[in-house]
């Protein structure tokens, strides 16, 4: 294996590999400049209709990601001089990118439609109780409730929620994890489905009650993303003109 990668490398390094790496610059800011149709899809009218923005954010995150991908490569590891201003723009701005797409699917629903599905959440454990008065008390399920929304805001309480934006992330981020490794404390017997229930109810109770705060996060992170995104296309450009005019790498 060894043996093979050291022989790709040399080859990388011949005639045909540089011209391998020049296609490579081509696809990856081709690839790249495809991320704007999703901006071109939110802004213009026509295309208002076109798909749903949903699918369009997630191709314009796999651009952001493959385009990036076959850059480094065509730089072969190695950047410097002006162009580095680009591609490390361009790192950043992919990088942030699996950010914003974070902060976007909490912000998915509106809080009255999360308030609605979590009455219907309630609704749901109402007729356990019915159903199981025993086992689904009003104390158990309350007690079930709360263990989930702790868990979901990485095991700390909502009502103790920080004024830092980015200590309440990382909250949020650590209760994803916990999501799909720690269990929450539902009575003896409950099913995996109703065990997964309880946890789907407490992300939605943390989604709507750091709604706001997201919002805010979302804005921090529009100011942070687009300047790096500018500052890759204006760079790139010029190291693309400079290279067909001038051949300067």
């Amino acid at each position: 294996m060894l043996a093979l990668l050291a022989g790709s490398w040399r080859w990388l390094n011949t005639a045909w590999g540089d011209a391998l790496r020049y296609w490579l610059g081509w696809a990856g800011f081709g690839i790249i400049c495809l991320t704007n149709l999703y901006l071109l899809r939110k802004r213009l009218p026509v295309l208002k209709n076109i798909g749903r923005v949903a699918g369009w954010l997630d191709f314009h995150i796999l651009c952001g990601l493959v385009g990036p991908s076959l850059i480094v490569f065509h730089s072969d590891f190695k950047v410097g001089g002006l162009v580095a201003i680009s591609f490390w723009s361009m790192m950043i701005s992919a990088g942030s990118g699996v950010v914003g797409r974070y902060f976007y699917t909490q912000l998915l629903q509106q809080r009255g439609s999360l308030k609605k599905d979590l009455k219907r959440y309630d609704e749901g454990f109402q007729k356990l109780n019915t159903m199981a008065p025993k086992i689904y008390t009003a104390d158990s399920l309350a007690y079930a409730k709360h263990s989930a929304v702790r868990l979901a805001f990485g095991g700390h309480d909502l009502k103790d929620v920080p004024q830092n934006p980015l200590i309440v992330l990382a909250y949020s981020i650590l209760g994803d994890v916990h999501f799909y490794t720690k269990p929450i404390a539902v009575p003896p017997g409950t099913s995996r489905a109703v065990h997964r229930k309880f946890k789907e109810y407490g992300i939605m109770q943390r989604k709507l009650l750091l709604l706001d705060t997201y919002k805010r996060l979302m804005g921090y992170w529009h100011t942070f993303h687009v300047p790096f995104a500018i500052f890759m296309y204006v760079v790139a450009i010029i190291h693309i003109v400079a290279e067909l005019l001038f051949r300067v790498k």
